[in-house]
């Protein structure tokens, strides 16, 4: 299958979903585990009230659907296909929807990367090799960051309280922090002056345009790291790419919870000397659940030498 029919294969089942999607949020406490040998270190009385019996129950309904996948998805197990997957995702833990329900894919059809706030960096051993074992031993052809316009960490990060994250997650979500802060973006300025001429500390609506938007410039943000501190920065330097061994595109995504579409960034790029694969979704029938009907935007097609995805500033 050509890299443009399967981006265009993905954006079309995506679109079908775009609709109201409602979905279960499981709620309970995690109980702590406390060490009782003699020699293990005292541990801190946990403040998190302990329901067992709710514990339990959750871990029983998981075991119980596990059960229920052996006997009934025996056959489909088997057929799984054989080749590696196309698609790789980079996308957040705190998006509950997976994507092979956004996209209505095959198991085993991509694989996925998940961290806080869909962050790709050079500097982070661990995504770096999910993304070099993906190109290397899979041979993937699509990477594609997927944020999601319900992101908590990236509400975490327009805080203006940063001193009540924790520390190891504000580390982590620095750089978004950073672009807040220095993001010359519309929405993002004025929710900025806003601020400044107020004392009063809101949370913010992650409604609000200036929290799409920063949405969508963290996006565009681990695109542009994929692009200089990943395997493809080397493999596409001119001297490396007459090899052509690696032929990889990248793509900036964003998902919409609360419609269901997912709405192309037209950051993507390719290989030097390639156009990037167009493709966009099909409309949806009108239905009745529907309060709006819209097209995916599609990724312009560009071919570039030096392949440098668009920014909005």
């Amino acid at each position: 299958m050509l890299p443009g029919a399967l981006l265009c294969l993905l954006l079309t089942a995506s679109a079908s979903l775009a609709r109201p999607l409602i979905y279960r949020e499981l709620s309970y406490t995690t109980p702590m585990t406390t060490l009782t040998s003699s020699t293990a270190p005292s541990i801190p009385t946990s403040t998190i009230p302990v329901n067992n019996a709710t514990s339990a129950s959750d871990l029983a309904l998981l075991l119980d659907g596990n059960t229920q996948f052996r006997m009934q998805q025996a056959e489909q197990r088997q057929s799984l296909p054989d080749q590696p997957p196309r698609v790789m995702f980079i996308g957040c833990s705190d998006n509950r929807i997976t994507t092979d329900l956004i996209f209505q894919s095959e198991p085993g059809s991509s694989i996925s990367h998940l961290n806080l706030a869909n962050r790709f960096s050079g500097k982070d051993p661990n995504s770096n090799a999910v993304v070099t074992y993906a190109i290397r031993d899979l041979g993937v052809k699509h990477i594609i960051v997927m944020g999601h316009y319900g992101c908590k960490s990236i509400q975490a990060a327009m805080s203006r309280q940063p001193q009540k994250i924790d520390k190891i997650v504000q580390i982590w979500i620095q750089p978004i922090i950073d672009i807040f802060s220095h993001s010359r973006r519309v929405e993002i300025k004025k929710l900025r002056s806003k601020r400044r001429a107020s004392n009063i500390i809101t949370a913010t609506n992650i409604d609000s345009d200036a929290f799409r938007a920063l949405v969508e410039e963290n996006v565009k943000a681990s695109v542009k790291n994929l692009m200089r501190e990943s395997i493809l920065f080397a493999e596409y330097h001119k001297k490396n790419f007459k090899s052509k061994k690696v032929e990889v595109f990248v793509h900036g995504l964003v998902f919409d919870e609360q419609t269901g579409e997912v709405k192309d960034l037209g950051v993507s790029f390719g290989p030097p000397g390639q156009v990037v694969p167009k493709a966009k979704a099909k409309m949806l029938d009108p239905t009745p659940t529907t309060t709006a009907t819209s097209e995916t935007s599609s990724t312009a097609s560009s071919t570039s030498t030096t392949p440098e995805p668009s920014q909005t500033t």
